[in-house]
């Protein structure tokens, strides 16, 4: 989807255009301008659009209101509204008959009987006793297995129109966020802005609505229809070039018809009509290229034949790293993914930036890499197989459009679709996309369906023994899982390796047409991952618990039209790669920021990776071949204390731990390091239980 504009500029994009125009006054075209119509933008108060639909169906038994909370339409309930389940003590009830309930999605719900509130359970497909959970569009509540439903329950919605962040307007809906206008039906809303001549409108229509009844889009500038179009399609993108007489001060309407609920006109900006291709502008170039980054997740190092793999694994990954810079010894910050994307979107180290267990978001205080590149002109966009790279976690800031699909709706095809529809929405700016998929993560699949059935029979028959088990303790229980995982790693190794193949033919995919656009000819694309995987290597299974090579250390590609191939042995962090995608596009990375370019020649660096999770902390420290394995503590460091050391040189497979004279020295030595890295530069921001994604599917306890 496209990506905003700006009315009022910040400071650096405004500098940029400056620049560019006294240049133009030196004989170069000058470049065009951009109008970003969320900047700015304040709607309708949601309170007064909700209170209008009981205004047309006045109803005895339903309201809206706000409270700190938000908005809410809610309902009164009876028992005749209940459904008994098949299941002792389940019921479910769907949501109320009043108009203004019909197109609201049953998401943040809050259900009560007398003074007890039902608390929604994430962690169960059934809910627990006085809980309740969302199935196939019914709220699902667990009673007392003789008990019946109260005499009267409230069945409350809350409903928004997006939110002011940062000065811009930011909606959302169906997995889809950004910077733009959400429309109610029967309530349109307008911009007031100046339009440059010669003006295309540049926008994204999504439809909200699960109803049958295509969406009417209208758009009017001052009194001229511009657009009134049906539509069927999840989202259509739309350039629409405005009249000549359309400049100066106007109004723009956004409008919608025939099915409830409300639409999004996601990235609504006026450029300029003509924008050329990617490869040839019609005004001169600045020094901003594009930047993508596709980041395989789970992704290990020696999937490909640079980091030791089998050659044929990957052909195509391996094609483009023989064309490009390429680190064989690169390192993430941690062992699973919350606190690695979020380092490679602030600069920071986990500690610093705080995001580092399941229940922790990335704190809105910092300033991520996406705002960043927006600031300087780019449109921003990131598509993700959401979990923890999602909104839920703070993780798309920044991005003008972000795309997010929740398992079991992975496709690696529909991600690849996605990102190339995001490039082709070109409007003339430079762009900063992520490309984010899981198809390598738990659970396992194969081919282009992404077929689960080997997996959910392994984790069937798994389960099945572990219940076989005499009941014991619950270290015993998680030893004893331990250990059947461990029977299986072979088994899932295999499966690990068909998603790595069916990755690469996607890779592959992605990289040819996006350089038939012209991506590539004036910009950057990197490979990398988040961390990595085991298969039985040092007893351990899958990731997220330990610090072993196999879960640290990825691929780091860096090709482009640019880029001389070449191969860096030298260690280097996923902490260096922020500045160096800065310095990509001709910035440099804020001071507050750890790493260092990977473009600028430098000695090999120490590099720190953290677990500092309630349930587990561990630190590691690895100087050249040197790796130490330690308490996040700078106590027990400054005294030279460590859990276990390694010479990667001699035991790359960490097999046996030594007691070397230079472990306790690595330690002290790099103590003022590990001190910085561990001193917070936002405070820990929480999750709440209605914004908190399902995580159990993936492997992860959600809890």
């Amino acid at each position: 989807m496209p990506q905003p504009y700006r009315t009022e500029l910040p400071r650096v994009a405004l500098l940029t255009l400056l620049l560019a125009a006294f240049a133009g006054a030196c004989g170069d075209s000058a470049p065009p301008r951009w109008v970003d119509l969320a900047r700015g933008f304040e709607p309708r108060p949601m309170l007064d659009i909700a209170r209008g639909w009981f205004a047309a169906a006045p109803s005895d038994t339903a309201r809206a209101f706000a409270d700190d909370d938000g908005v809410w339409i809610e309902a009164t309930l009876t028992p005749a509204d209940w459904t008994r389940e098949a299941a002792a003590g389940l019921w479910s009830l769907s949501p109320p008959t009043h108009s203004a309930f019909e197109s609201v999605p049953l998401g943040v719900l809050r259900v009560a009987a007398g003074d007890h509130v039902f608390e929604r359970d994430h962690r169960s497909t059934e809910p627990s006793l006085g809980t309740y959970t969302i199935a196939k569009g019914r709220v699902v509540v667990r009673l007392e297995d003789d008990e019946s439903p109260p005499a009267e329950t409230t069945l409350g919605i809350r409903i928004e129109n997006g939110r002011s962040i940062r000065g811009k307007w930011r909606v959302r809906g169906h997995g889809r966020i950004g910077d733009g206008i959400a429309v109610w039906h029967g309530a349109p809303e307008t911009v007031r802005c100046d339009l440059p001549a010669s003006s295309t409108l540049h926008v994204t229509t999504t439809r909200t609505s699960q109803d049958t009844n295509a969406t009417r889009f209208r758009i009017r500038v001052g009194a001229q229809v511009v657009l009134d179009e049906e539509q069927s399609e999840f989202e259509v993108s739309r350039s629409i070039a405005l009249p000549p007489s359309a400049r100066g001060a106007t109004e723009l309407t956004f409008d919608i018809a025939n099915s409830p609920g409300h639409a999004l006109f996601l990235s609504p900006t006026i450029g300029p009509s003509e924008v050329g291709t990617y490869a040839q502008r019609p005004w001169s170039a600045s020094d901003e290229a594009n930047v993508v980054l596709y980041l395989a997740d789970t992704f290990r190092a020696d999937n490909i034949e640079l980091g030791g793999g089998a050659k044929g694994l990957t052909p195509r990954i391996d094609a483009f790293a023989r064309q490009s810079v390429a680190f064989t010894s690169a390192r993430a910050v941690s062992s699973w993914t919350l606190p690695s994307i979020s380092t490679l979107l602030t600069g920071l180290y986990p500690a610093q930036h705080a995001a580092i267990d399941e229940d922790r978001t990335l704190s809105t205080e910092l300033t991520t890499l996406a705002e960043l590149f927006a600031a300087r002109g780019y449109r921003t966009g990131a598509i993700t197989d959401a979990a923890f790279f999602s909104s839920a976690y703070g993780l798309d800031q920044g991005f003008g459009f972000f795309a997010e699909t929740s398992y079991p709706h992975w496709n690696l095809r529909r991600t690849t679709d996605d990102a190339l529809a995001f490039l082709d929405r070109d409007d003339g700016r430079p762009v900063f996309l992520i490309v984010h998929t899981y198809r390598v993560h738990a659970p396992y699949r194969s081919g282009p369906e992404e077929d689960s059935t080997e997996w959910q029979a392994i984790m069937r028959e798994g389960t099945a023994r572990l219940k076989a088990e005499p009941r014991g303790p619950e270290t015993q229980r998680s030893e004893t899982q331990r250990r059947l995982f461990l029977e299986y790693a072979d088994r899932f190794r295999a499966m690990y390796e068909v998603g790595v193949r069916d990755l690469d033919v996607e890779f592959g995919r992605f990289y040819d047409e996006a350089s038939r656009c012209g991506v590539f000819t004036r910009g950057h694309l990197v490979f990398t991952s988040d961390h990595g995987e085991s298969f039985g290597e040092n007893g351990d299974v899958f990731h997220s618990k330990e610090l072993w090579e196999t879960q640290i250390r990825v691929p780091l590609l860096i090709g482009g039209a640019q880029h001389e191939a070449r191969v860096i042995e030298r260690g280097v962090s996923l902490v260096d790669l922020p500045p160096t995608l800065l310095e990509l596009a001709g910035a440099t990375a804020p001071g507050s920021w750890n790493g260092t370019s990977l473009l600028t020649p430098t000695k090999s660096d120490p590099v720190l990776a953290f677990l500092l999770g309630e349930n587990k902390k561990q630190l590691v420290i690895i100087d050249g071949a040197h790796k130490v394995f330690a308490l996040p503590d700078e106590g027990p460091l400054g005294e030279g204390e460590y859990l276990r050391a390694f010479d990667l040189n001699r035991d790359p497979g960490e097999t046996e731990s030594a007691q070397p004279a230079w472990a306790s020295e690595l330690c002290r030595g790099f103590l003022p390091l590990v001190r910085d890295s561990l001193d917070p530069r936002a405070s820990a921001s929480t999750i709440t239980v209605h914004s908190r994604p399902d995580l159990r599917a993936i492997g992860y306890g959600g809890e």
